[in-house]
């Protein structure tokens, strides 16, 4: 069933402009990066904070996603 499932959902809403990069996993997202007011990280360490970050690169969020390891 895909709620047990770990997986990459990446989600853009043309009507308010905003991107979602997401890791979820069993339902939870538990990394990403999300432009809801101003681009920001939920880091892997801690997915309900919010870092501030510039705009990220697809392919460095797929690194992250892949590594565990993000960028500043």
């Amino acid at each position: 069933m895909w709620m047990n499932a770990r997986f990459i959902d990446v989600f853009f809403n043309q009507r308010n402009r905003r991107t979602d990069l997401s890791v979820i996993d069993g339902g939870r997202r538990v990394f990403g990066y999300d432009n809801l007011g101003n681009w920001h990280c939920h880091p892997i360490a801690a997915p309900d904070r919010h870092e501030a970050c510039s705009e990220p690169e697809i392919e460095d969020f797929l690194r992250a996603a892949v590594t565990g390891r993000h960028k500043s």
